[in-house]
């Protein structure tokens, strides 16, 4: 028997758990042969790896995906995917798999799509719990994550502006070709009363500690303060309401959690551009305005200088993209005129409230602080930890003191 080593896929996986995740019902779904995952027995590489993820969990996912029933697996590693602070809801494993095979096989390709979206997964669970899902590692292809505290600059921010554009385009041929598509994701995690009260929950921890921080600023402060607590009474009705797709004609498949920490680049070996782009994450996928997409990524993600001197730019470029792609797939009459698209991202400000109390300190965070979110809902002082946070970060309060006029001026506080 030859033994060929090989790597799954490209040197292991990456790896995420949590409860509750909605899993569209179209990807490549199987359970595993020998019983749930709750019922292997615990690994030893990593010290506090989940009891599930061990070497026949592993092997069982290897033979599915490879079509090969004798595949063994001959040791494997686990470590987190991301470092502490980096606040993402679901825990995330890198995975290493080490395995023989009786001979050589050509894989099965992940399904790629040309709007530079992540690869498909190869394993995904939705009758046990936890929810996972083993998604190829990026990483092993050159991608990376961008330093979120740093702020895109204009370049990486035109590139996601494209990707976007394609992405929101291919969506809206799909659901027209498909009008259940668009029933299917008319819901989402702020809609649907299960994960409401979590969703109240972190915007109410980090709204008080937002207000709290902003109190103390000179002349201004008691007031934006005061306005931020009259709309956090309301916040979360208005949201469902805004995030539903209502009459607007042009309706798309959105990312849904679109920022920096969502997203990998490559970049080219000789001049160091960004080559190429993949998003991940797309636990918050609904169908709605693209607006709110636009809104998500604008108020998060670029740099202080392209945040106040190339929102337009970006918002044409994003036009721009999505017209051509509309063209080339045959729907170029569809498109949305780009003052209709302006019209639409003034009517949705209200969601760019959304992404500022909930995502921008989380991205402007010092990982050096150890702020974990999910952790701090569970204890009674962290709100005094996180107020104290926000306050003396200096990023996060010039940020916050350029937004909050404008929120002002828009109606949203």
């Amino acid at each position: 028997m030859t033994e060929i080593l090989e790597e799954f896929p490209r040197g292991g996986g990456v790896l995420g758990d949590s409860d509750g995740t909605r899993l569209d019902e179209r990807s490549s779904c199987f359970q595993p042969t020998q019983g749930t995952p709750n019922s292997y027995s615990r690994m030893t590489a990593v010290e506090e790896v989940p009891s599930w993820l061990n070497d026949g969990f592993l092997q069982d996912i290897l033979r599915e995906f490879l079509d090969d029933p004798v595949i063994t697996v001959i040791q494997s590693s686990v470590k987190d995917a991301v470092a502490k602070g980096e606040n993402f809801i679901s825990k995330l494993y890198k995975v290493a798999v080490e395995f023989k095979r009786q001979e050589r096989r050509i894989p099965k390709e992940l399904p790629r799509e040309d709007t530079k979206s992540s690869d498909q997964s190869a394993f995904s669970s939705r009758t046990v719990t936890p929810f996972i899902l083993m998604m190829e590692d990026l990483c092993e292809q050159g991608f990376k994550m961008a330093e979120r505290r740093k702020g895109l600059d204009l370049e990486h921010c035109l590139v996601v502006m494209r990707a976007l554009g394609r992405f929101h385009a291919s969506s809206f041929v799909v659901q027209e070709e498909d009008p259940l598509l668009a029933e299917f994701y008319k819901d989402n995690s702020v809609t649907e009363d299960a994960t409401v009260p979590l969703l109240e929950g972190l915007l109410s921890f980090s709204l008080k500690a937002m207000t709290s921080a902003v109190e103390s600023w000179p002349d201004v402060g008691v007031t934006y303060a005061s306005k931020l607590r009259a709309r956090g009474e309301t916040i979360m009705a208005d949201l469902k309401k805004l995030m539903k797709p209502d009459g607007n004609p042009f309706n798309v498949l959105i990312h849904g959690d679109l920022w920096v920490n969502n997203m990998m680049f490559k970049y080219d070996e000789v001049t160091g551009g960004v080559q190429e782009i993949k998003f991940i994450d797309f636990q918050l996928t609904r169908y709605t305005s693209p607006a709110l997409d636009l809104h998500y990524f604008i108020q998060t993600s670029p740099s202080e200088e392209v945040s106040v001197a190339h929102t337009d730019e970006l918002l044409k470029e994003y036009h721009k993209e999505l017209s051509m792609s509309m063209e080339l797939l045959g729907r170029g009459d569809k498109v949305i005129s780009f003052q209709d698209l302006l019209d639409e991202y003034e009517r949705k400000y209200l969601y760019c409230f959304f992404a500022i109390v909930i995502i921008l300190p989380m991205v402007l965070s010092d990982p050096s602080d150890g702020f974990d979110l999910e952790m701090s809902l569970q204890k009674e002082d962290s709100t005094t930890k996180l107020d104290n946070d926000m306050a003396k970060n200096e990023t996060l309060m010039k940020a916050l003191k350029r937004i909050l006029p404008i929120l002002v001026t828009k109606g949203v506080i």
